[in-house]
């Protein structure tokens, strides 16, 4: 199972607080377009002491066109991980809410979608995390190049993508931290 981190993207997405309410029901749908498999979960994976904890939310069957529908309960804002299994992407939501995605496997960030509930933001964080891979594949095709000029790029764009996530914070509030 290939899945993939974005640490700049994930990290500013945990530094939220979360608001404890009571539990509401949440659900996530959407349509994969050539699945791999057929089968899609929801997992929040959080901190205990050092060891980090994988909790499975939901996870249900596509249809014979992809469509799905998980529902699960959510008790607070929270930066959870969509798999179809085979790749996975993080998605933020807040109790309550209906959000949905569409995708193409083979291009599955590049095509990954969102609407309703919730959508600005996860369309905003899954262009932030193409950015983000995408400078990473750049700096690691630069494996011969001085360190210096390899510290100085990596920092820019942490600049970046700091003032990027801050913008992202002020247009969506619920995603600010402390």
């Amino acid at each position: 199972m290939r899945t993939r981190q974005f640490p700049l993207v994930i990290a500013a997405t945990f530094m939220v607080t979360a608001v404890a309410c009571t539990a509401q029901r949440t659900s996530l749908s959407g349509k994969i377009l050539a699945p791999k498999g057929d089968s899609v979960f929801v997992h929040w994976h959080h901190l205990v002491g050092e060891r980090t904890v994988s909790d499975l939310l939901a996870s249900g069957r596509m249809d014979r066109e992809g469509r799905f529908l998980l529902e699960f309960d959510l008790d607070s804002a929270r930066t959870l991980a969509f798999s179809d299994d085979n790749e996975a992407t993080e998605v933020y939501m807040l109790p309550g809410e209906a959000l949905a995605l569409s995708l193409h496997t083979a291009y599955f960030d590049e095509t990954l979608r969102f609407s309703g509930d919730g959508a600005g933001r996860n369309n905003a964080l899954a262009a932030l995390s193409i950015s983000d891979e995408m400078n990473w594949l750049g700096v690691r095709e630069e494996e011969g190049a001085d360190t210096v000029v390899l510290y100085r790029r990596i920092d820019a764009f942490t600049k970046k993508m700091a003032a990027a996530l801050e913008d992202l914070a002020r247009e969506y509030p619920e995603m600010a931290g402390p």
